[in-house]
């Protein structure tokens, strides 16, 4: 009962959002396939779309109900947002107490950032985050196959959780299971693309894979920032959050991990995310990556920790939705460069404090372990 009235309430302060304006053209682009696909039309070919192909699918339906209105192209992004309230509920609720969860779960649904996104902007990445944290929930209840299926789902609707692939095969024991999970994945995405790469290769070919390795990568990232003509525009290759800086990290900090505690497992995958975003990503939008386990290990971890994570989380915050209200209105692009800024050193701060503390843990791990050696 507390976690319906909670998301009760949480609608209620984004119905004026939800029914208000869209601001960019993104909905319109992802309507625009939808609509071809409900009118009979094959994606990539009859359309051309960049994504991979749930998306587009998932709100033709929702148009189909609620019709090819603001509310209709809205729909997909909000339902996936309040499931991801849910799943940050189950997550804390298993590691923690109910209490613990509820708060959690607020600290998300009535945070700016994301419902300001799925609702005006229409950004969905809440679809492919709600299924990020299903995959990490399962793989916290033991079901490693129904994990890397919801792993595949995922990136079925956007890449990036596809991220989350070394953490599991570390958090998992077996080589068995590591070479299950990875086949589980793959075969997941490959059966969602299959369809389309056999009706109509080249075009496939050309909107998924082409058009992101060759789009020139300039803008949106912290290397574009920081030249002499920084720019807020041009979204980067997803091939991009693949780098060999963000992997690197990633795996620095899988080799300094704790162990394989739940605790641990989260925040591996906050560590990654939050990587990603760093190095790689469009900074107005794809901190909603590692918004919810964030809000996650806010409680999770200690209260020297709660405090220092949250201070980050509320500067991040403030930061991106000041950003989105210059950059929506065009009141001053120097402005938000300037609020972009805050939220790069703001996530660079959370991302060096993250690989600290797992240097700090590991090294005293292993300073006991050699305590432990030396005298038996």
């Amino acid at each position: 009962m507390p976690l319906a009235l909670l998301l009760v309430a949480v609608v209620a302060v984004r119905l004026p959002f939800i029914f208000g304006g869209i601001l960019g053209g993104d909905a319109l682009y992802h309507a625009t396939a939808a609509v071809t696909v409900l009118n009979h039309g094959l994606l990539y070919r009859d359309v051309p779309y960049t994504y991979p192909p749930l998306y587009a699918y998932t709100e033709a339906l929702a148009i189909a109900v609620l019709g090819n209105t603001s509310l209709g192209w809205k729909a997909t992004a909000q339902l996936y947002d309040i499931g991801i309230m849910v799943l940050i509920y189950l997550i804390v609720n298993r590691i923690s107490s109910r209490n613990n969860a509820l708060i959690a779960t607020a600290l998300y649904g009535f945070s700016p950032l994301p419902f300001f996104a799925t609702s005006s902007f229409v950004s969905f990445d809440s679809t492919a985050a709600f299924w990020m944290l299903a995959s990490l929930l399962l793989l916290m209840m033991k079901k490693p196959i129904p994990s890397a299926i919801a792993l595949g789902i995922g990136t079925a609707y956007k890449y990036f959780p596809l991220l989350l692939l070394p953490v599991a095969l570390f958090y998992l024991s077996t080589k068995r299971q590591k070479i299950q999970y990875t086949a589980a994945s793959i075969a997941t995405v490959a059966i969602i693309q299959l369809p389309f790469m056999l009706t109509e290769y080249t075009s496939w070919l050309n909107n998924v894979i082409l058009y992101d390795v060759n789009r020139p990568a300039t803008g949106a990232t912290i290397y574009n920032l920081i030249s002499f003509h920084p720019q807020l525009l041009n979204v980067q290759s997803p091939l991009t959050v693949l780098s060999p800086i963000t992997l690197a990290f990633a795996f620095l900090l899988i080799a300094f991990s704790e162990g394989k505690s739940e605790v641990g497992l989260l925040k591996n995958s906050a560590f990654i995310i939050v990587a990603a975003v760093f190095f790689s990503k469009v900074v107005l939008f794809y901190a909603l990556w590692y918004i919810p386990p964030i809000c996650i290990l806010i409680i999770a971890l200690s209260k020297r920790a709660t405090q220092l994570i949250l201070i980050s989380f509320l500067t991040l915050q403030t930061s991106m939705l000041l950003g989105w209200y210059t950059y929506s209105l065009s009141i001053n692009m120097q402005s938000t460069l300037i609020l972009v800024y805050v939220y790069l050193i703001t996530s660079g701060l959370l991302l060096a404090w993250l690989l600290r503390d797992r240097l700090i843990s590991a090294r005293k791990s292993r300073k006991l372990r050699s305590r432990i050696f030396r005298n038996t």
